[in-house]
């Protein structure tokens, strides 16, 4: 088997629903909010497809389009449906360890003033609750859209981590605040 990254998996998934232009691909990219979920950026779309089709997951077909334009279309391959199916039962069963950046600034937290580390926390807490309204949008969207529950797992997934880390960092924001300033 090849081994393929997750952006692929995220590409080979929009282009197993039907062969798609780069616009497409675009709009598909923008519909789902890919850039909250993937590591995928609208930069790299055509690096990775360009990586897909070295791999022979992906072809791609140029064609003329009424404005007498060439237009290039791509589509998955029956290797990449394989593929992306193999992969998604791997990813599906794989518990992965997460390095958080945010873990390391927390172990060592005690470097800095309270009063910073609580401006910070706040900080944060207001990013986390600004995810959240959007994963909150994309699930509403998705149930609007063709409802699919199986892609709206998606965001509830991302809804439930963050609602649970804004209930953590009110607990710890609280206990901060009593042990420091209860004197």
């Amino acid at each position: 088997m090849l081994p393929i990254n997750s952006s692929e998996v995220a590409l080979l998934g929009i282009l197993n629903a039907q062969p798609m232009y780069p616009y497409q691909l675009e709009q598909a990219f923008r519909y789902h909010d890919m850039r909250y979920w993937t590591k995928l950026s609208m930069s790299s779309i055509y690096k990775t497809l360009r990586k897909l089709q070295k791999k022979k997951l992906v072809t791609v077909t140029n064609d003329l389009s009424r404005e007498n334009r060439v237009r290039t279309l791509y589509e998955i391959t029956t290797e990449g449906k394989e593929i992306l199916s193999l992969q998604l039962k791997e990813l599906l069963s794989k518990q992965e360890v997460v390095v958080w950046p945010f873990d390391i600034a927390l172990y060592n937290a005690d470097l800095l003033p309270v009063e910073f580390l609580l401006e910070q926390l706040q900080s944060y807490k207001e990013k986390l609750g600004d995810k959240l309204n959007g994963f909150l949008r994309l699930q509403k969207f998705i149930g609007d859209g063709d409802g699919s529950l199986l892609k709206q797992g998606v965001a509830m997934r991302h809804i439930a981590m963050l609602e649970a880390e804004i209930e953590w960092l009110n607990q710890y924001i609280e206990q901060i605040s009593s042990q420091y300033y209860q004197s």
